[in-house]
């Protein structure tokens, strides 16, 4: 009953519970090393720290009472670091169990013809124009595109519109083929997988990883890459498709009746992904929103500003 006041049989439950702490971080250190070397084979980012963490020793039976106090706090420290640390890596295990079921068996796609969310629609139609779009908002390039609307507004306010047609037609025909893939597509038995080094090099550029469906942005510093796949239908015929960026471990989705119109899920504008009942999940990334609508406001306001223009230089209205 005085157990819990005696200094040494206090030092030796520490010294237990930092000792019992280590045995599981060991545990899950072994879990996780297996799951780094498979993740980073597939292109999965970033591994976590692991350090090569020092046995704890045996306790000190010997130890003078006067230095009782300082070993059981340094044990109960010991045990919370190596609770923390535990933690730290489980979480790491968790996620990486996730991305690797994810690749090695991705959520598969119900039967076509499925129906295509608006917000779907909506990020396919708006991509092509964001792909050029883009680029007016770095400051150098915003000066450039001012300034041309500007000249040209001077001949007629509509003629700024006029370099609006082809991207549009541009971002028509784009949306057009994925949507019919997303609507009719099916995803394809892989037949065969290379990968080859792209021309370029980047230095912490975003670039998209992909496991299955599941996409996500992140820092890359290399070479790119250049994924090709050579896969075939549900029907027997066989069709080509690269994708590039980096090693790509995503699902193709191909239409049957063309199979050579293939996409990897970034080139779709919408990331899709099925849900549970294998149609497509309508929510989407926060990053594909946030490009999506800027790009709305931006035709939006090029447009609205053109007619405007030409609506006040007629005086249907004055500015005040």
């Amino acid at each position: 009953m005085y157990r819990g006041l005696d200094p040494r049989a206090k030092c030796q439950d520490a010294h237990a519970q930092a000792h019992a702490s280590f045995q599981a971080l060991a545990e899950m250190r072994g879990r996780v090393l297996p799951l780094v070397a498979r993740a980073l084979a597939h292109g999965g980012g970033d591994a976590p720290m692991i350090p090569d963490y020092a046995p704890l020793e045996a306790y000190p039976h010997g130890a003078p009472e006067a230095l009782l106090e300082s070993y059981t706090k340094r044990y109960l420290d010991l045990a919370a670091y190596y609770a923390s640390e535990n933690r730290r890596l489980a979480a790491y295990v968790d996620g990486a169990v996730a991305g690797l079921r994810e690749v090695d068996a991705p959520q598969p796609l119900g039967p076509a013809p499925r129906p295509v969310p608006f917000s779907y629609v909506l990020a396919e139609t708006m991509r092509g124009y964001w792909l050029v779009l883009r680029w007016a908002l770095f400051p150098p390039l915003t000066m450039v595109f001012v300034g041309f609307v500007s000249v040209t507004s001077m001949f007629h306010p509509l003629t700024s519109l006029g370099l609006l047609a082809p991207l549009a037609i541009y971002a028509a025909v784009r949306a057009k083929n994925r949507l019919a893939v997303l609507r009719g597509g099916e995803v394809p038995e892989i037949v065969a997988r290379t990968v080859t080094f792209g021309s370029g090099k980047m230095s912490n550029w975003p670039m998209t990883f992909t496991r299955g469906w599941r996409t996500e942005v992140r820092s890359y510093s290399g070479a790119g890459r250049v994924t090709h796949f050579q896969y075939r239908t549900s029907r027997g015929a066989f069709g080509t498709t690269s994708v590039s960026g980096v090693e790509y471990d995503g699902v193709i989705v191909c239409h049957p009746d063309n199979p050579n119109l293939a996409f990897g899920v970034p080139d779709f504008g919408s990331m899709p992904r099925p849900d549970a009942r294998g149609q497509w999940d309508s929510s989407l990334p926060l990053r594909v929103w946030a490009a999506t609508l800027l790009a709305l406001v931006l035709v939006s306001a090029w447009v609205a500003g053109s007619f405007l223009l030409m609506f006040y230089e007629m005086h249907l209205f004055d500015l005040p």
